[in-house]
């Protein structure tokens, strides 16, 4: 068995060694820490992806053998994505953050709400006021979006458009909301935006990509929550 995986294993070798070592042209620019541009040429990692390819695909065959077969797709895919991040197609730091999301990002410790947030809301809705209540939602919701376009504008920066919100979710506004509601907090929101900072920095990737975070998710419950006592109150 193991005679029949040598070659496929020979070049999922070459696909991955590569990744570890770097033998070409690189000219990285890093901004306080994070990675904002990375030019890179690796031809050594060219060189051995591109015969561990050939190799893959001479190990397809014979099918009848599912396992070398397996192995030897397997290594294809490898020394292609090698081949994509050697040329520089792909950034090697791009690769991680695809893999790794949450790689050197600070950990998010919003989990829901607790008793005393959740009390709120419900403190709001306690008092069964209609126009109170909507007049929570448009500030709640404004001050939401305010935290989600100071995360996708730091992420795009500095961290390649790693979003840690679904920023396409958070920005669809509550349809107990008018009109007039909703151009109030376009309005607030085209107001509150800021300029990009002039570089990255530890101390902003902690706030924009963790502390913004939990709070802007933390408002969303807090909406949500407001949002079904005014439909189970008003409609």
């Amino acid at each position: 068995m193991l005679r029949q995986l040598k070659l496929p294993l020979v070049a999922l070798a070459l696909g991955v060694v590569p990744f570890f070592l770097f033998l070409g042209i690189s000219q990285t620019l890093t901004v306080n820490g994070a990675v904002v541009h990375d030019d890179q040429l690796n031809i050594g990692g060219l060189v051995l992806a591109g015969v561990g390819f050939m190799l893959a695909l001479r190990s397809v065959r014979p099918v009848r053998q599912r396992a070398r077969a397996t192995l030897a797709v397997l290594a294809a895919v490898v020394c292609a994505v090698q081949l994509a991040v050697s040329a520089g197609v792909v950034p090697r730091y791009s690769l991680i953050d695809w893999l790794v999301p949450d790689d050197g990002l600070p950990e998010l410790t919003y989990s829901g709400l607790d008793e005393a947030n959740r009390g709120i809301p419900e403190g709001i809705l306690a008092r069964s006021d209609a126009a109170e209540l909507r007049r929570s939602i448009v500030n709640y919701t404004a001050y939401m979006l305010m935290d989600v376009n100071l995360h996708v504008d730091y992420a795009d920066m500095c961290h390649d458009g790693r979003y840690r919100l679904d920023v396409e979710a958070m920005r669809v506004l509550p349809d107990v909301l008018t009109d007039p509601d909703r151009q109030e907090i376009a309005a607030r929101v085209a107001a509150d935006r800021r300029a990009l900072p002039d570089a990255c920095s530890d101390r902003l990737r902690d706030y924009r990509m963790g502390e913004i975070v939990d709070a802007a998710r933390q408002k969303r419950d807090i909406i949500d929550v407001l949002v079904a006592g005014y439909r189970e109150r008003f409609r």
